[in-house]
């Protein structure tokens, strides 16, 4: 054991040297800019991304590092909404008041390729996949190793992928006239905020969990509401014949994290998921920083985003 009697200590002390090494090699050799600026970039990222994610992210840093993370964190205002890199940068600059003046463009790309090399692959993935196209492309994402075993181009495969080759063709869905109840209690059988809503196999709405608070309990309504009186009629979908790596961009851009699948006529066959997306899925830059980012129990709803038709 080591002399000071704490191993993990010293684990993690060595560890944050190692990645505020890595940073001024590209910085230059001024350990306290080093560390301003990976905190700087950590807390600006953090502000950026949904709660739970910014948890499971921080969960993945050295101790040292995750104490600079979590510094003036207020979770109650998250997430922000910064959309453009340049604004996103610039909330990175005001962090870095106080030292001498550095590029924060290659400051910010510094700690983050220090986050793709050390993190967990899966978490960093998620972590882009949340982020706006313009932030998510400047993530210099090189430093993340390729998946085992796979000598086919994988950025060949997945362009050629289709949606119906990854979607779940068994999907619950919700019936207009079934009571609102009943659909309370299929989504907890299945651990789900959201139910496609359809009239046979035609796709007429979706039903979250947050209309049944709104637009039933908030406005009086009882537990025999029926799903038709309460349900989004305006659907965000996508399409069976579409590209995977297409469908992906629009799922981070507005932050869903599962669509309903129809065909060219509009027939319900199935819903896509990020976690279906991310399944046997390998790097690249567009559909691989979305991998993973559903989990059971996560964010279900499609509330958050625009309502819009992919691939319309």
């Amino acid at each position: 054991m080591p002399a000071n009697g704490v191993e993990v200590f010293d684990r993690t002390l060595q560890t944050s040297h190692v990645w505020l090494d890595e940073i001024m090699a590209e910085l230059g050799p001024d350990r306290q800019v080093a560390w301003r600026a990976l905190s700087a970039v950590l807390r600006t990222l953090r502000d950026r991304l949904p709660i739970e994610l910014a948890a499971h992210l921080g969960a993945q840093l050295p101790l040292l590092v995750r104490g600079a993370y979590y510094d003036q964190w207020h979770p109650a205002g998250q997430p922000d909404r910064t959309r453009d890199l340049d604004g996103f940068l610039a909330r990175v600059d005001q962090k870095l008041d106080g030292i001498r003046p550095i590029n924060v463009r290659d400051a910010t790309r510094a700690v983050l390729r220090v986050l793709s090399r050390h993190l967990d692959r899966g978490q960093v993935l998620k972590a882009v996949g949340t982020l706006p196209r313009p932030i998510r492309e400047f993530w210099p994402l090189e430093g993340t190793p390729p998946s085992p075993g796979d000598g086919v181009s994988e950025g060949k495969r997945r362009r050629s992928m289709k949606v119906k080759e990854k979607m779940t063709r068994d999907v619950r869905l919700a019936h207009p006239d079934e009571t609102i109840q009943d659909v309370a209690r299929t989504m907890g059988e299945i651990d789900a905020g959201v139910l496609p809503v359809a009239d046979g196999d035609r796709l007429i709405g979706m039903i979250t969990d947050r209309d049944i608070a709104i637009r039933a309990i908030a406005q009086g309504k009882g537990p025999d509401t029926q799903v038709r009186e309460v349900m989004t009629p305006e659907v965000m979908y996508c399409f069976e014949d579409e590209d995977i790596e297409r469908v992906a961009h629009n799922m981070g851009d507005i932050q869903v994290h599962r669509l309903p699948v129809v065909t060219r006529d509009k027939r319900l066959v199935g819903i896509i998921s990020l976690a279906d997306i991310a399944m046997g899925e390998g790097p690249h830059p567009a559909g691989e920083a979305l991998a993973g980012i559903s989990r059971p129990g996560g964010l279900h709803s499609q509330i958050g985003g625009p309502r819009l038709e992919l691939g319309a």
